[in-house]
């Protein structure tokens, strides 16, 4: 929707010596888009003249191509169709409407006494040159000299009843009327009646509104007669645009908007969260918050420290801590020993087949304790003689015989496994419990609880996630996040037999715009009799 910020009309009828001249209406004006921005280029105009503001049929109208720069356009109206100025003599206000390409007709303008003074030019026609000594043709004797008496047959247009010169209706029989009463005419005949106005309608005229009994300027129409203002030259009207609208390519600064809300007075949005499922426009393979086929090239990775830039890691140094030797480049694992090995790290199974023999173990080295519940069955029994050591009779309750045999240590590890599905979730700056599941322990012993997943982080974000058992939380990861990264959870937990317990995961993080989503790939318990 194009706006017609000002027009300016000036009137110049050329040849105004001849009856027969055309007469051009100069049209000056601004047009602009419904932003503010000045259009440019070949815009299609239609002018159109009326008797009225509102309204009405066109009694002249033509349609122009005219070129319109920074906004600014000059035209002559009655190019293309004939101007008649005799409308300027039969009316006594002109409105100019005009309309815009195939858009709707902008509020009229009305036309000043410029364009009325356009025809003082009959004056000078021949046709026209007796009314200078004649008034509408008439010479003085047709009229009344003035103050000369007017003879009552000489009257023109009296009502039938005066026609006879006798008043046959006067009020000279009505009486009676009471204090406030007036006289009033019933249709008929003539009676008192209320002082009231009862049937009397109003309607708002040009440049006015009627809103119930109230009248109010309107305030378009108003303006418009405001901007009717016709400069000389393109500059003048450039200056007075310039001194009340800004430039196309203006950008106010934020301290110059007013009416910002209070929570962004600052300029910083402080409350806002946004969940991943609700985001628009998020590409189809990342719809499920999975990056599943984005591959990265070194080269265009941002940020990269001076002496990585090429790929090749120049000058940080390594040496080979306990447990290992370094020989050149090369590190390998040498003298570890059992002190270096945690208790439980070490399962039956990271440990191949045929790898440990009896030449590996010292004596005395394996007790029971060492030897999980149901670990040891026959197949792992090379021969008879190892049989024979097991089941050797040194003492009731006592030795590998009675603890493998006693239906317990015998029986399987995977009696108490609970799997929870995993999940998504928005994680803010209160810890909360995320995700959660409930085992019940089969016998005495313990519950393994395992978690993991991904998370995504802004600059400047922190996660700590924690491993939540029966209340209370363990074994914290706390990560600084950029970009997805992996998380995992673990912890082992005592367990009597028959009790019920739950395991979930809790987490919290800070910074950023306060929230992060993050991802839970698996949460598991698993039940063991003897701890690992």
């Amino acid at each position: 929707m194009r706006k017609l910020l000002a027009v300016g009309i000036v009137l110049a009828a050329a040849g105004a010596a001849r009856a027969d001249a055309p007469a051009l209406l100069p049209v000056q004006g601004v047009l602009t888009e419904a932003d503010g921005t000045p259009v440019a280029g070949d815009a299609d105009l239609r002018f159109a003249l009326y008797a009225s503001a509102l309204g009405g049929t066109a009694l002249w109208s033509e349609t122009q191509t005219v070129l319109v720069e920074d906004g600014l356009f000059t035209v002559y109206l009655g190019t293309l169709e004939p101007l008649d100025l005799a409308l300027f003599r039969d009316h006594d206000a002109l409105f100019l409407g005009v309309a815009v390409d195939a858009e709707p007709e902008l509020d009229r303008f009305e036309i000043g006494s410029t364009g009325f003074a356009a025809f003082a030019q009959y004056a000078g026609t021949a046709a026209h040159a007796d009314d200078a000594a004649t008034l509408g043709g008439h010479d003085a004797s047709h009229f009344a000299a003035a103050g000369a008496p007017v003879d009552w047959t000489d009257l023109r247009g009296v009502p039938a009843g005066l026609a006879d010169g006798t008043d046959d209706d006067t009020l000279a029989g009505v009486s009676g009327c009471a204090g406030g009463q007036v006289l009033a005419w019933s249709g008929t005949a003539w009676g008192c009646a209320d002082d009231a106005d009862s049937d009397t309608t109003y309607t708002a005229g040009l440049g006015l509104t009627l809103a119930g009994t109230q009248f109010s300027a309107h305030r378009t129409t108003i303006e418009g007669w405001a901007r009717g203002v016709c400069y000389d030259t393109e500059a003048e009207l450039t200056a007075v645009l310039d001194d009340n609208y800004r430039g196309a390519a203006w950008v106010p600064a934020w301290g110059e908007i007013t009416g910002v809300p209070a929570g962004f007075a600052d300029g910083v949005d402080n409350d806002t969260t946004y969940s991943w499922a609700t985001l628009p426009g998020i590409p189809a393979g990342f719809a499920d918050g999975v990056d599943n086929d984005t591959t990265y090239s070194w080269a265009t990775l941002p940020g990269i420290p001076a002496g990585f830039a090429d790929g090749v890691d120049d000058n940080t140094t390594y040496a080979a801590g306990a447990g290992l030797t370094l020989t050149g480049t090369t590190f390998a694992v040498s003298g570890v020993t059992s002190a270096m090995i945690a208790d439980g790290t070490i399962a039956g199974a990271d440990i191949a087949n045929d790898t440990i023999s009896a030449a590996n173990i010292a004596g005395g080295a394996v007790g029971t304790s060492e030897i999980a519940n149901g670990s040891v069955i026959a197949s792992h029994l090379s021969d008879g003689t190892a049989l024979a050591e097991i089941t050797d009779d040194d003492g009731a309750g006592s030795g590998l015989d009675a603890d493998l045999l006693d239906g317990v240590h015998l029986a399987s590890t995977r009696s108490g496994i609970e799997y929870v599905a995993g999940g998504s979730w928005t994680s803010t700056p209160s810890q909360l419990l995320r995700i959660s599941g409930a085992i019940t322990a089969p016998a005495d012993g313990y519950v393994l609880v395992l978690a993991q997943g991904e998370k995504f982080g802004e600059p400047g974000q922190t996660w700590t996630g924690y491993i939540h058992w029966n209340g209370s939380e363990h074994n914290a990861d706390f990560d600084a996040v950029t970009g997805w990264s992996v998380w995992s959870l673990q912890n082992v937990f005592p367990a009597a037999a028959g009790a019920t317990y739950t395991f979930g995961v809790t987490d919290m993080m800070n910074g950023g715009d306060g929230t992060m989503t993050v991802y839970c790939s698996s949460l598991a318990a698993v039940f063991f009799p003897v701890r690992l």
